[in-house]
């Protein structure tokens, strides 16, 4: 063990949880050294400055600057990362400026640091990750985050392989994409898997008709497609990109029962009104503008996955960050905007929540919320 500064929050221990959890929502708790105790007190390491904005938020805590004791084994790995396939992705959190901004420029040379306190290269970081990962290929790095109707993203490669398109494996299914020109959270493995699952216990013995109206490379509708291969699934998705690798997928995991349309799905419901028993709608920032295509498109009856960001920020400090909250919420928000969205369509409609969860925190007190709506609708 070496012995080495790093930044840091103190906190009373009787608020450390809840502390805890908003760094690691942000990608802002270092596990480079353990959390030290003293005395009533916590002290967090953290992989850099938190903003302005996220010491508001923990306005319990006070920044400062400490000695801790640092693994020299995991000393290199000082920004958390995903895994897409065979290439590694460096994960920047917006709060820690100082990094995201070295980062973010395209004269810094692999040698350059991450930050002034970290005398650690990037070209050290690549080698860690992939000495750690023996079927990484290639490590790159965000330069900008999710942007544009295509929801695309600019990488930086910084070792390895000069590419950026990969096979991903997911729950027996394999999809090829391209991480830049595509959308795509490895993170939703488990809430796919569920959805699926659903589908096939739940569907007649002639399968369902379904509409993902998002659907990207096609993760949510190929791993319903295997396993529930009566049914037919309506894969439409507005990025040309995201459809060409829907239907290599569709090859790839010999899956026939899927109709891959590129287009905005506004300029194309009509054409599937009263059609879906289930609709999936995969776009947190933006599913509430597309409710009145989703009820149109729907049968009589059917049911909509809805997915949705919501805070769970609230002066109740017992309460604050609590998954309850942002659920009840985005609850009613659901209800009124489903309700405007039908009658502006034409219809009434009455909605019961099957089910409502967390699927994964967003930022700091909020989080992407799944909701399982069962709609029944009639002409006004």
């Amino acid at each position: 063990m070496a012995r080495k500064e790093l930044f840091c929050v103190r906190v009373e221990k009787k608020h450390g949880e809840e502390v805890r959890a908003i760094l690691r929502e942000h990608a802002l708790l270092s596990t480079e050294a353990r959390v030290v105790s003293e005395g009533d007190f916590l002290f967090f390491p953290l992989f850099g400055k938190p903003s302005d904005e996220i010491m508001r938020i923990l306005n319990r805590a006070v920044f400062m600057r400490r000695m801790f004791e640092v693994s020299e084994e995991t000393s290199v790995m000082r920004i958390p990362y995903e895994i897409i396939g065979d290439i590694a992705v460096l994960q920047l959190s917006d709060s820690y400026a100082s990094v995201s901004d070295s980062y973010a420029s395209d004269s810094i040379s692999d040698d350059s640091e991450i930050s002034d306190d970290s005398k650690i290269s990037i070209s050290e970081m690549a080698a860690e990750i992939m000495r750690r990962h023996k079927h990484v290929k290639v490590v790159a790095m965000k330069v900008s985050g999710v942007e544009g109707v295509f929801r695309r993203r600019n990488l930086r490669i910084i070792a390895g392989e000069q590419r950026t398109e990969t096979v991903h494996r997911e729950n027996g299914c394999r999809f090829k994409l391209d991480i830049e020109k595509v959308y795509f959270n490895p993170k939703l493995a488990t809430e796919r898997a569920r959805i699926a699952s659903a589908v096939a216990s739940t569907a007649a013995a002639e399968g369902e008709r379904i509409i993902d109206m998002f659907a990207g490379v096609g993760c949510f509708s190929i791993q319903i497609a295997k396993c529930s291969p009566k049914s037919i699934i309506i894969a439409i998705d507005i990025n040309p990109d995201a459809i060409f690798y829907l239907r290599e997928n569709m090859k790839l995991n010999k899956v026939s029962n899927i109709v891959a349309i590129n287009e905005n799905v506004s300029n194309i419901y009509n054409q599937f009104e009263n059609f879906a028993d289930r609709i999936i709608m995969n776009l947190p920032r933006e599913s509430h503008t597309f409710l009145k295509e989703a009820v149109t498109m729907l049968k009589e009856r059917g049911i909509i996955h809805y997915y949705t960001i919501e805070s769970a920020y609230t002066e109740d400090r017992a309460m604050r960050g609590r998954k309850e909250v942002a659920i009840r919420r985005a609850e009613q928000k659901l209800m009124t905007h489903i309700e405007k969205a039908a009658s502006s369509a034409g219809f009434d409609v009455s909605v019961d929540v099957i089910d409502a969860r967390k699927v994964r925190p967003y930022s700091p007190y909020t989080f992407i919320l799944g909701l399982d709506i069962a709609v029944r609708k009639s002409c006004v």
